[in-house]
């Protein structure tokens, strides 16, 4: 033991090899503890789960990583350096209230911080640096980053991803938003664009613990060209536009994935979820739009829906890929709204569905209120009972799968059928809903394709 509980004075250990804080079980192990300032210096450090750090400031620096994962530590500020190999990790359960980060400087390895309340990173510090290609880990209950301060990597090579997420499982947090977890908009600008990628909600290995997650709700988020990950029980990206050049994923537990009255726009964007909703509620001042520019991946063990608004004429429901767009669900659903240009719409080229039971297409009760499946490639539906179109009772409601190229529909659990336009079976189109191969009507057989597994 070096130090006592509630002593002052600084502590300063350095060894030409490694510095080994042991234990044997609990309450068993070694402790160091000063209210002042800890320093460490060795080629490696590394602690054992029942052993102490309690200090003031702790400040290390290593070759070959810094191992600090003590189930007691506590401490209120941290600052490191390690130039060679290895990780810099601190476990900071003992604090409560703040832990403030000075610079962590690391050559290669990765950087993961946990702390039990709040982490602030000070105005001109750096975590990580340009040649690092391992990964920045922050778990706290709040972060705040100056935004001065930077989160760096180097620009390829390793993995390179920079997670930031609460540090109790089920925390409510938010992306540009009010909750106690949020990360804004000037944090992510702290944020090198030398990374791979920022993820939000979870760790590196998938543990989520972000509750319900809001993206949006009090201002808008551009993430440059970085990649973005967002994962909680359930995402909600509302009010402001989350947009990117690089890629989106959005992705929930059981709960939904939900795009509503806003935009979320980049190169390729994917959405995984218990369910996913682009639709606009009652209260969205702006239509509901999903956009890339490459690919858009949708995957749910639950429905996917796509709606106009039922409360704002001029509001819609749109999921459209510059690319491919590619679906894998229970059940999906595009439904026309109730007021004067309203409808639902997805589209790319081409569009690849896997549907276990039912997609459904149906107009709605107000003008233009249409329900649009577009590629202008080809179609590959794999549909498990139906697939319905369905016209509203609005003019110009109508429901339609349309192309320029082929329609392929396959019903592995049929034998025959499948396919229902305004409620009759084998029907190609009635009026202008149905199937449809630029401005005409698909042939059974030649441009429209049917396939079953029965």
């Amino acid at each position: 033991r070096i130090g006592a509980t509630g002593s002052g004075g600084n502590i300063s250990v350095t060894a030409v090899g490694n510095i080994a804080l042991n234990s044997t079980g609990l309450g068993l192990g070694t402790s160091i503890r000063t209210t002042d300032g800890l320093t460490l210096q060795a080629n490696a450090i590394t602690q054992g789960p029942d052993t102490t750090i309690a200090a003031g400031s702790l400040t290390t620096s290593t070759a070959n990583g810094a191992n600090l994962v003590g189930n007691n530590n506590v401490m209120s500020s941290f600052t490191a350096s390690n130039v060679t190999t290895g990780n810099i990790t601190l476990n900071n359960p003992g604090n409560t209230g703040t832990l403030t980060l000075g610079t962590i400087s690391q050559n290669a390895g990765n950087v993961t911080v946990q702390t039990a309340g709040g982490l602030v990173i000070g105005a001109g510090n750096t975590i990580g640096s340009t040649t690092m290609t391992g990964d920045i880990t922050l778990r706290a209950d709040a972060i705040d980053i100056a935004s001065t301060a930077s989160l760096q990597t180097a620009a390829a090579g390793g993995t390179r991803n920079v997670y930031l997420l609460p540090n109790i499982p089920g925390t409510a947090a938010s992306v540009g938003g009010s909750a106690g977890f949020d990360i804004s908009q000037a944090e992510i600008n702290t944020i090198s664009t030398n990374v791979n990628r920022v993820v939000i909600g979870e760790d590196a290995v998938g543990s989520m613990t972000a509750g319900a997650m809001t993206v949006g709700s009090a201002s808008p988020i551009n993430m440059g060209t970085r990649n973005l990950t967002i994962s909680a029980d359930s995402v909600t990206v509302s009010g402001n536009p989350l947009t990117s050049s690089g890629d989106i994923t959005l992705k929930s537990g059981a709960g939904l994935v939900t795009v509503d009255g806003t935009t979320v726009q980049a190169a390729n964007v994917t959405l995984t979820g218990g369910g996913v909703n682009v639709a606009p509620s009652p209260a969205a001042t702006a239509s509901s739009l999903v956009l890339a520019t490459g690919n858009i991946s949708i995957t749910s063990p639950g429905s996917a829906v796509i709606r106009g608004s039922n409360s704002v004429a001029g509001l819609f429901g749109r999921v459209s890929a510059g690319g491919s767009l590619n679906v894998n669900a229970a059940n999906v659903s595009l439904t026309g709204g109730s007021l004067l240009n309203t409808p639902a719409e997805m589209a790319g080229g081409p569009v690849n569905m896997t549907i276990g039971n039912e997609l459904t297409l149906m107009g709605g009760s107000g003008k233009d209120a249409h329900a649009l499946l577009f590629s202008n490639a080809d179609f590959n539906l794999t549909i498990g009972t139906a697939l319905r179109l369905d016209a509203g009772t609005g003019l110009g409601a109508w429901a339609k799968v349309q192309t320029s190229s082929k329609i392929e529909l396959f019903f592995p659990n049929l034998s025959s059928g499948g396919f229902f336009v305004n409620g009759v079976e084998g029907r190609i189109r009635q009026g202008m809903t149905g199937f449809f191969i630029g401005s005409k009507p698909a042939k059974l057989g030649t441009t429209l394709i049917t396939d079953y597994g029965l």
